[in-house]
């Protein structure tokens, strides 16, 4: 299976956000798109851009948002860092971490870290 840094990497747009698709619960279509970024502190921030409208501003990542829509962009292959717990409307995860503890989290910014390293590696070497 793929490296789950190169399956987030392939999610990293050519301005440089990680994008996925802001789906709800039970939703046919989604409502938008969550764009997630690093900033200068070394931590990250995420906004969403509707359908239609202006994009929203830039917020503290919300790391259980994240990995729901995660979750419905890669399904099966989600990595399992990232796995929400309990089941809502129509199937769809709830978006409680699976894995909460301080750990895990660290984990996950990690692999989000690392996920952009690989893209701009990626970027510089002109394979994207």
């Amino acid at each position: 299976m793929l490296h789950p840094a190169f399956l987030l990497a392939a999610a990293i747009t050519d301005e440089g956000a990680l994008e996925l698709p802001a789906v709800e619960a039970g939703a046919a279509f989604p409502l938008g798109r969550l764009q997630v970024l690093p900033d200068a502190q070394g931590t990250f921030v995420q906004r969403m851009v509707p359908v239609t409208g202006h994009p929203g501003d830039w917020q503290p990542l919300d790391m259980a948002v994240f990995a729901r829509f995660l979750t419905h962009a890669l399904g099966p292959v989600t990595p399992s860092l990232f796995a929400v717990r309990g089941v809502g409307l129509g199937g769809q995860p709830r978006g409680r971490l699976a894995r909460a503890d301080a750990a895990s989290e660290a984990a996950r910014r990690r692999l989000l870290q690392r996920a952009f390293l690989v893209h701009l590696a990626a970027y510089e070497g002109r394979l994207v």
